[in-house]
């Protein structure tokens, strides 16, 4: 048993003293090293993963066209932005459909020339 292990320990004293097998073991240490460290990188990227909220579908940004067999007259030929979609549920504007009937509020009163003032020629308003 006492040669074996004297066996072992010269093969090793006699690899380690030669420079390029010293320097093939110490590779192989350092490639095995990083190996290990990329494996427990990637597990703690799948648990994060595994932990992080579920992405919305569809994300925030795009337009939702409404289908011809939709029933609800809200949305009938609908197109809508999505401007947020989470957990707490999804806000979007339809950007197909006229504002209303009267053109927007003027502007507030400012000084004359500039908008809002007296002198706009720009300001839409229904006073009579």
């Amino acid at each position: 048993m006492a040669d074996i292990g004297t066996a072992i320990h010269q093969f090793f004293a006699s690899l380690l003293a030669d420079p390029l097998y010293l320097f093939l073991v110490i590779g192989l240490v350092a490639l095995g090293l990083i190996a290990l460290v990329a494996a427990a990188m990637l597990v703690a990227a799948i648990a994060a993963a595994e932990d992080a909220p579920p992405a919305a579908d569809p994300p925030p940004g795009q337009l939702l066209i409404a289908a011809a067999g939709m029933q609800d007259p809200r949305f009938h030929h609908s197109v809508i932005l999505l401007l947020r979609h989470d957990e707490t549920g999804a806000f979007g504007i339809a950007i197909n459909r006229p504002v209303g009937e009267h053109p927007p509020a003027p502007l507030p009163a400012g000084p004359a020339g500039q908008a809002g003032g007296k002198s706009s020629p720009m300001m839409a308003t229904d006073a009579k």
